[in-house]
């Protein structure tokens, strides 16, 4: 089993009669290039995501952002349902999208909100800030997803933040590769919404008080995954034999409680 976009509905009206344009048109496939000395087609990830706000495709458009480290001033909100965006880095020891974490981080900051129908692929990246303990401040995330919208995460880690991802109701996450949650109070908060994870995947939970929280309806759905864990103090909120939870040959490798 692959989770892809083949997976994902992606109904999106495009041209003319929807209120497209030729002039913005973006091909199934291309990719716009992020590099902070200057050769790239942006110098930072909002610019190049502003960029795409207007446009639609019939299919997937790419930002490839180079290895650095990337200080963002200011959350970035992904709104555009008439495309499918990747954002790739070059690995999550090469690529960084990162906040400077410090006290002025409100209840409810959200580093990314992904939301209005959009589907948003993040791969070979990190995401989050610099914290190495879990955080002082409650209910700020570093991904947001909202709004019937969908994530794919794959080889992604995430770090540092109150909540790793908050998927709010009637939206979806993919997990399609190894991916890595550090530095948290909760790896994924459901409020509603469903997470399904890919057959044979390992999950690397390290300071974590809670992996998975599932309120309000939500669902998770473990398929022959392999859960690295230090320092965690709980899995899921919800009992893994419950409605909330469906357990497919489910494996606590190397689990401790510390």
């Amino acid at each position: 089993m692959t989770i892809g976009f083949s997976d994902v509905d992606f109904n999106v009206s495009k041209g003319i009669e929807s209120g497209g344009n030729t002039e913005n048109f973006i091909p199934d496939g291309a990719v716009i290039t992020v590099k902070s000395d200057g050769s790239g087609d942006y110098t930072t990830l909002e610019s190049a995501i502003n960029y795409l706000s207007d446009k639609w495709s019939s299919g997937t458009v790419k930002i490839s952002v180079s290895a650095d480290t990337y200080v963002l001033t200011s959350p970035i909100t992904i709104s555009n349902q008439n495309l499918r965006l990747v954002i790739e880095g070059q690995g999550t020891s090469s690529t960084w999208i990162k906040i400077n974490y410090n006290d002025t981080l409100t209840t409810g900051f959200a580093l990314f909100t992904i939301t209005n129908g959009a589907i948003v692929t993040f791969k070979d990246i990190k995401i989050g800030s610099e914290k190495d303990t879990q955080p002082d401040l409650y209910n700020h995330k570093i991904i947001l997803v909202s709004e019937m919208s969908t994530l794919i995460i794959d080889n992604v880690l995430l770090n540092g933040l109150s909540r790793c991802i908050q998927a709010d109701a009637s939206t979806k996450v993919f997990a399609v590769t190894d991916c890595e949650f550090t530095n948290a109070r909760w790896g994924i908060f459901l409020a509603g919404a469903e997470f399904e994870m890919n057959y044979n995947l390992t999950f690397t939970l390290t300071n974590i008080a809670l992996g998975f929280r599932i309120t309000q309806g939500g669902f998770i759905k473990f398929n022959v995954l392999q859960l690295n864990n230090t320092n965690v103090t709980d899995i899921c909120n919800q009992n893994i034999e419950t409605d909330y939870v469906s357990k497919q040959g489910l494996l606590f490798g190397g689990y401790t409680v510390l």
